[in-house]
């Protein structure tokens, strides 16, 4: 009941193709400049693509008791397709500046799975290449659409803050040839889901385990103050008196 995949090729080539325009718009291209640009056409790009959708798509949006659309949500929209509603994250960002990005409350998307809720979480993801062209500013969109949960080799999980994050790299440079559909079934990604979840866990203990033994070690080896070493690490300079 996911997104049909000639959804998927429409969704791909709708924002490709509206990308591809409004790149050289004066309103783009007057945000598109600067330092930390990334995180400035974020909302942005979020928004026109949304609005893009609403226009071609019946969609919808989480709401509160009160019926407003909620600040935080599982997907920035939701698209009716194949019979149900379906997840969508909208990421945005320049291209090769390769990270993790957060995606999703793993737990959440477990929760989701078993409650019959959602059957794939997908992604649509514009990246940005800046370059030049015949002399003149040229910015290049690129276009990923996915369900992430066909793709949880390329999504790394820390159970600390509980977020599934995307591997760029490794996704960017594989996305044509191994994001395609898998038909995989809600119990094949719960359980993909949940291999991801123990594997997070059992990292988590671990890691604190060190941290903990790392404590344990210095409150051996502590005598006593080291005034001298106080003052450099603090850099604490040399004493007042008041």
């Amino acid at each position: 009941m996911t997104l049909k995949s000639v959804t998927e090729d429409k969704l791909t080539s709708l924002v490709s193709d509206f990308w591809e325009q409004h790149v050289k718009t004066e309103d783009f291209q007057s945000i598109f400049i600067g330092k930390e640009k990334g995180h400035k056409i974020a909302d942005y790009v979020d928004e026109k693509t949304t609005e893009l959708i609403s226009k071609h798509f019946s969609i919808s949006f989480e709401t509160n008791k009160r019926g407003q659309k909620k600040a935080r949500s599982m997907g920035d929209l939701w698209i009716w397709d194949n019979g149900i509603y379906n997840p969508v994250n909208i990421k945005a960002g320049e291209a090769d500046k390769n990270g993790q990005p957060n995606l999703v409350s793993l737990n959440k998307i477990i929760k989701f799975l078993l409650e019959s809720r959602i059957d794939s979480y997908h992604l649509i993801i514009i990246k940005l290449r800046e370059g030049e062209l015949e002399k003149n500013r040229k910015i290049q969109p690129i276009i990923y659409v996915c369900d992430l949960l066909e793709n949880l080799e390329y999504a790394t999980f820390d159970a600390g803050p509980g977020q599934l994050m995307l591997k760029e790299k490794q996704f960017y440079s594989n996305f044509h040839q191994k994001s395609k559909v898998k038909n995989l079934t809600i119990e094949d990604k719960l359980q993909a889901c949940i291999d991801k979840l123990e594997d997070g866990n059992k990292r988590l203990i671990l890691n604190r385990e060190k941290a903990i033994n790392k404590i344990r070690q210095k409150y051996h080896n502590h005598i006593k103050l080291d005034i001298t070493l106080q003052q450099k690490s603090l850099n604490l300079g040399k004493s007042e008196k008041i």
